[in-house]
């Protein structure tokens, strides 16, 4: 189990920082559909990880940073 929660920690760091870059280069823009499901999924991977090590701190932060992102992507025209 512990590989699991490690692993989504890092998949999700690797969601983020790849996303963070597309949108800086300018290959996504911001708040496009990509980019908010990518900010989701990053943070929620994140949240699991440290829900794990009860790191209470950067759980809360990744809880913020994924409902911001879906309040954007609900937001948007379909």
């Amino acid at each position: 189990m512990e590989l699991f929660y490690q692993g989504s920690g890092w998949v999700g760091m690797v969601l983020i920082v790849v996303t963070y870059y597309f949108v800086t280069k300018g290959r996504w823009g911001t708040h496009t559909r990509i980019d908010e499901v990518c900010n989701i999924a990053g943070s929620v991977l994140i949240g699991i990880s440290v829900y794990h090590t009860k790191s209470w701190s950067v759980f809360v932060l990744q809880v913020i940073w994924a409902v911001v992102a879906l309040v954007s992507l609900l937001r948007k025209p379909h």
